[in-house]
Order: C-alpha cells, then sequence, then structure tokens
C-alpha cells in the first residue's frame, strides 16, 4: 500500500516535470534561433557598409583622377615626316613652334639644302646649303655613296644671336658605306622671313662622327 502511493507520487511528479523540461528546451531552441538570426544580421550589415565603402573609395579614386586630367593642357602631337627614293632624301624638321622647314638631300652631288617657308604667303622665303658629301669624306671612296637622313627634335639653350634664333631640329646624314655621320642646324631671322627678305645662307654643321670603326687586319 505504501509503495504504491510512493508510485503514485512519482509518476505525479513526472507528469509536473516533464512540460517543464520540454518549455525550457523549447525555450533555448527559440534564444538560439534568435541569436543565430542576430547575427547573421550583423555579419551582413558588417559586409554591407564594407562594400558600401569600397564603392565609395573607388569612385571617389576615379573622379579624382578624372578631374586631374581634365586639368591637364592639350597635348599637341608632332612629329617629323621623311622620303627617300634612290637619288633623293626629303624630311621635315621643327623650326618653331608653328612652322617647319623641308630637308632635301640630293644623293648624286651630296648637297643639302633646308627650306624655310614665309608664314604669310607660303611661298619659299630662305634656302640654306650644306655640303654632306664634304662633311662625310665620301669623295674618293669605293663604291657609290648610300646615304640615309632623318631629322630630330633638339632645343637650344641661349643660342639666339641678335635677331637670329636657332632651329629646334637637326637634320642627320649618314652614309652605308663609310659609316659616317653628320647633323646640321641653322639660324635664321624670323622677322626678316615674315617681311619676305631672302633669308639665304649656310647649314651648320652640329655634329660628326662614325657609327662604324675600322676592321685593323695584319699580314700573315
Amino acid at each position: 500500500m505504501f509503495v504504491h502511493w510512493l508510485d503514485k507520487d512519482k509518476i505525479g511528479l513526472r507528469d509536473r516535470i516533464d512540460p517543464i523540461r520540454d518549455y525550457l528546451k523549447t525555450e533555448n531552441s527559440m534564444k538560439s534561433k534568435k541569436y543565430s538570426i542576430v547575427i547573421s544580421v550583423g555579419i551582413g550589415f558588417a559586409l554591407l557598409i564594407g562594400l558600401t565603402t569600397g564603392i565609395g573609395v573607388y569612385i571617389g579614386n576615379r573622379l579624382a583622377q578624372d578631374r586631374q586630367f581634365a586639368q591637364l593642357p592639350p597635348m599637341e602631337l608632332k612629329a617629323g615626316t621623311a622620303a627617300r627614293t634612290k637619288s633623293l632624301s626629303m624630311a621635315t624638321g621643327l623650326i618653331d613652334n608653328n612652322v617647319e622647314a623641308l630637308f632635301v638631300l640630293d644623293h648624286l652631288t651630296g648637297n643639302l639644302q633646308c627650306w624655310l617657308l614665309n608664314t604669310k604667303t607660303g611661298t619659299v622665303g630662305g634656302i640654306y646649303r650644306a655640303s654632306a658629301a664634304t662633311d662625310l669624306a665620301v669623295a674618293g671612296k669605293s663604291g657609290t655613296p648610300e646615304y640615309i637622313m632623318t631629322t630630330g627634335n633638339f632645343f637650344f639653350r641661349g643660342g639666339s644671336s641678335g635677331s637670329n634664333t636657332p632651329a629646334n631640329s637637326i637634320c642627320y646624314i649618314g652614309d652605308a658605306n663609310t659609316g659616317n655621320v653628320v647633323g646640321y642646324s641653322l639660324s635664321y631671322n624670323e622677322q626678316a622671313l615674315n617681311r619676305g627678305v631672302p633669308v639665304n645662307g649656310a647649314l651648320k654643321l652640329i655634329c660628326k662622327g662614325a657609327a662604324r670603326t675600322a676592321i685593323v687586319t695584319r699580314d700573315q
């Protein structure tokens, strides 16, 4: 009788504890889900902030670069041109910011001419001359000279003398047979050229050298 009563108490106690245990499990499960949702939302929000910040920095840098490039002055591309046949070579060279000269080399005589145009009339206002054959020392050499010519920009410092201004280019001529190379330039009177006054003169020999060294042989 006593044992039976005790068993009934145990059963009643278990019936009262089990619902509480189930409630606590459910409550803990819901809390865990809430914490997981909060953590996921926090991580997503942090990623969103990082992505937005990165995009903002990228756009800011691009706008700064575009603003910097927009403030740069426009670049003017200037390049000399050259053409060659078997007996004649021509090339243009910069005289100043607005005028180019035409260099003409006669392969048959080795004579070099530089033509300057009048900026008002467009006609030839001056001709400068030099003997490339003499300066290249091709006379008396075996074989026909094989000339090659090109121009390059060169800005002389302190080269003005009175009303004469140095041109901003050098005309280079080489002979493929001897390997000799020379460079010419000129000084001109811009005011006289624009007035139509002849400004003929001589081209100045600026540089001279050899691109090929002689091969020394000895008798066997």
